[in-house]
C-alpha cells in the first residue's frame, strides 16, 4: 500500500489516492467472490492485479514524494526521515492485524499439530518483522495472507534509497526511462517464468507431488526479489511524471497530455482486464491440478497481463483529467483511498470466520464479511493508523 501522492508543493493527486481502493477492491472480490451472485470463483481470482497496481503505484509515489530529496545524497537526514515516515506508515495496522489473526488461526486450525512448535514460532516471528514473503512455504504463510504484500513493500523501502540515485534518476537524465521500462518488465517476466519452472521440475521430479509443487510455486511469486521490477518500473513512471520532466519536450512523454490518448491506454487496459477472464494461467495443456510439466505450474497472467495493464491505468490516470480520473478525485473515493490499507490488511480477519466454517460462505456472509471490515478499517484508520504514524513520526524526526 502506499501513501497518497503529493506533487513538489503540497497538492496531492487524489484520483490516484482513490485508485487504491480499487486495488483494494480487486483483492477483496478475490477473497470474497461469493458477495456477487453468479461470479464464477476461479474468475475472480485475480487479487494479483490488484496487488501489482500496488506495488507499481508504490514506486510512483515514493519517486514523486521523495525522489529528488534522495536523489541529492546529502548528508541532510532524509534517508533517516524517509525509514521513519514508512516504518510508521505500515507497521502500527501491520501489528493490530496480527493481533486480531493469530488467535483465530490457533483457534480455527491448530498449526501446532501440523507442523510443530518450532516451525509455528519461526513462521510467526517472521510474520512480526515482515521477512515472511522471501520463504514460500505453508508454514511462513499460517497468519495474515494479505501481509506477504507488505513484506515486499518493506523490502521496497530498504532498496528504495539505493535505487534512486544509482538507477532511477541516471536513466532520468538520459531520457532512457521508455526502454528502462520495456527491460525491466522483460526481465522480470524472465526471471519469474524461468526460475518458476526450474522449482516446479525439481518438485515434480522428486516426488510427484503435483498439489505441493503447485503451492511452492505459487508463492515463489511472493518473493521480494522478484517482485523487484514492478517497483522499479513505478519508479521510473513516477521520474517521468515529475513536472520538470513533463515539460521538456525532449523527455519524450508529452504524448500522455492528450486526453484522448489517455483514453486510449485506459480503453486497452479494460481489455486487457477483460483479457485475463479468457487467458489460460499457465502455457501447457494442463495446468494447476493436472499439471503434467513445470510449465503447467507457472501463472503467466502474474507479469505478462497484469503489469501492462496496471502501468496503463496509473498513467492514464496521472497524466490528466478524464471521466475516471475525476470519479477517482471525488470526496468519497479519496476517503475510500486513505482507508484502503486499512481494507486490505485487516480483511483476513472476516475471510477465516466465515471460511472456516462447516460450509462456504453464503453471499449474506461475505456481504457482511466486507461491510464489517470496511467499518473496522475506517475505525482503525481514524484512530490507530493516523494517531501513530503521527507519534512515530513527530517523536524521532520523521517526515511525509
Amino acid at each position: 500500500m502506499t501513501a497518497p501522492v503529493t506533487t513538489t508543493g503540497s497538492e496531492r493527486i487524489d484520483s490516484l489516492t482513490g485508485l487504491r481502493f480499487v486495488a483494494a477492491v480487486v483483492v477483496a472480490i478475490e477473497h470474497f467472490p461469493e458477495m456477487i451472485p453468479g461470479l464464477d470463483p476461479t474468475a475472480a481470482a485475480q487479487g494479483g492485479a490488484g496487488v501489482s497496481l500496488f506495488f507499481v503505484l508504490s514506486g510512483f509515489v515514493l519517486v514523486h514524494t521523495y525522489g529528488e530529496r534522495l536523489a541529492r545524497r546529502t548528508s541532510d537526514g532524509s534517508m533517516r526521515r524517509f525509514a521513519i515516515a514508512r516504518f510508521a506508515r505500515i507497521t502500527p495496522l501491520h501489528l493490530l492485524a496480527l493481533a486480531l489473526v493469530a488467535p483465530l488461526v490457533l483457534a480455527l486450525r491448530d498449526p501446532f499439530t501440523e507442523h510443530g512448535a518450532a516451525a509455528v514460532v519461526v513462521g510467526f516471528v517472521a510474520n512480526v518483522l515482515l521477512v515472511q514473503a522471501w520463504f514460500p512455504f505453508q508454514v511462513f504463510n499460517l497468519w495474515n495472507g494479505p501481509a506477504w504484500s507488505i513484506s515486499v513493500e518493506a523490502f521496497f523501502y530498504v532498496t528504495f534509497p539505493l535505487l534512486v540515485p544509482m538507477v532511477v534518476w541516471p536513466i532520468m537524465r538520459r531520457r532512457w526511462i521508455g526502454r528502462a521500462i520495456a527491460s525491466v518488465a522483460v526481465i522480470q517476466i524472465t526471471a519469474y517464468v524461468t526460475i518458476s519452472i526450474a522449482a516446479g521440475a525439481y518438485l515434480l521430479g522428486r516426488n510427484g507431488d503435483v498439489d505441493g509443487a503447485r503451492l511452492i510455486v505459487s508463492r515463489l511469486a511472493n518473493i521480494p526479489a522478484l517482485r523487484l521490477g514492478e517497483f522499479v518500473i513505478g519508479c521510473l513512471l513516477g521520474a517521468a511524471f515529475r513536472t520538470e520532466y513533463r515539460r521538456d519536450a525532449r523527455g519524450g512523454w508529452r504524448w500522455l497530455e492528450s486526453q484522448r490518448v489517455r483514453s486510449g491506454l485506459l480503453i486497452g487496459a479494460c481489455v486487457g482486464a477483460v483479457a485475463i477472464q479468457f487467458t489460460s494461467p499457465c502455457p501447457a495443456a494442463a495446468c494447476y491440478p493436472a499439471a503434467t510439466d513445470a510449465r503447467a505450474l507457472v501463472d503467466l497472467r502474474l507479469f505478462a497481463v497484469y503489469l501492462p495493464v496496471v502501468v496503463a491505468i496509473i498513467a492514464a490516470v496521472a497524466w490528466g483529467s478524464s471521466p475516471l480520473s475525476r470519479i477517482l478525485a471525488t470526496r468519497p473515493m479519496v476517503r475510500l483511498g486513505e482507508v484502503s490499507y486499512a481494507f486490505y490488511i485487516l480483511q483476513w480477519a472476516a475471510w477465516l470466520v466465515v471460511n472456516d466454517g462447516p460450509a462456504p460462505p453464503t453471499q449474506l456472509e461475505a456481504i457482511c464479511a466486507v461491510v464489517v471490515t470496511l467499518g473496522a478499517s475506517a475505525l482503525a484508520h481514524r484512530w490507530l493508523e493516523v494517531p501513530a504514524r503521527n507519534a512515530i513520526v513527530g517523536r524521532w524526526g520523521g517526515a511525509g
